[in-house]
Parts: C-alpha cells; sequence; structure tokens
C-alpha cells in the first residue's frame, strides 16, 4: 500500500469540520432563538455549551486524521518499493544462488567511483553482508563496503 493518503484519515477530517460547523450554527440558533427566550440565562448556557462541546468534539476527530495520516506517513516510508532486477548477478562463494543488487545499491557504488573518474565494469555480492566485489573497466578488482554513509574500500588487487 504505497498510498500516500489514507482515506479515513479524510473522512475523519471531514467529520470533525462537520461537527465543528454544524455545533457553531446550533450553538448560536439555541443560544439566540426567541423559542427558548423563556429559558432566560439558561438559554445562553445552552447556546454556549453546544457551540464549545461541539467544537471539543469535532478537533478531537481532527486529531485522530492528524494521526491517522502520520502513520500512514511512517507506514510509507518504512515499505520498501518493488525491487527492480536490472542488476542480477551470482554469489562470488556459490555460483548456483542468485542475488539481487538493488538499484540503490548499484547506483551508490557507480556514484561513488564517478567521484574519482573511474568507471564500474561488474559489481558482485559477497557472502559477507554490506560487501561488494567491484571490477573496474581497467581490470582491477576492489571490495566495497556499504554499511556507513560512503563507500569504503577495504582492499584492491588486480588481476
Amino acid at each position: 500500500m504505497l498510498e500516500r493518503n489514507n482515506p479515513i484519515a479524510t473522512a475523519l477530517f471531514f467529520v470533525g469540520i462537520f461537527i465543528i460547523a454544524c455545533s457553531a450554527v446550533s450553538g448560536l440558533l439555541y443560544g439566540t432563538s426567541l423559542d427558548y427566550y423563556f429559558l432566560g440565562q439558561l438559554q445562553s448556557m445552552l447556546g454556549w455549551s453546544i457551540f464549545i462541546s461541539g467544537i471539543i468534539c469535532g478537533l478531537v476527530f481532527l486529531g485522530f486524521s492528524e494521526v491517522i495520516k502520520l502513520l500512514q506517513g511512517i507506514y510509507n516510508q518504512n515499505e520498501k518499493p518493488p525491487t527492480d532486477e536490472k542488476h542480477e548477478v551470482k554469489l562470488a562463494k556459490s555460483p548456483s544462488v542468485k542475488s539481487i543488487i538493488t538499484d540503490h545499491i548499484f547506483q551508490e557504488i557507480t556514484e561513488f567511483y564517478q567521484t574519482q573518474n573511474v568507471k564500474v565494469a561488474d559489481i558482485e555480492e559477497t557472502d559477507q553482508e554490506y560487501f561488494f566485489k567491484v571490477t573496474l573497466e581497467d581490470g582491477s578488482t576492489e571490495w566495497v563496503e556499504l554499511g556507513g554513509f560512503k563507500p569504503i574500500v577495504h582492499s584492491k588487487k588486480d588481476k
């Protein structure tokens, strides 16, 4: 569910606005209506209580709506988009098992080497987490770690 808007949050928002509008109108009508004039000061108290309680109730609905919107935003951040299988390679240690190097990993490694004006020929996944075997265009091989803030080259090996 990669939706940005939650229909429940939208419904609660409109219900909250509706309650606030209706309570404001009905509170003013009951407080100033000549039909209830015989109640005296109780009429104004009745009008104000309808007005204030309706606004509080509507604000509670608006608050629930906002909570659901925030939770939907957190859910959307944590949900992983479908992986793109453009870069399918074999594991270095066991050639029969296939693994997918995601576009994010591929892009991060290639951008790292582009800053050094070096082109990447191939990227292979290793049996260690966050470590990748990178073959450059000049034939050299480097082991790169992606666990931190930027890629780290741990060793270099020429063919």
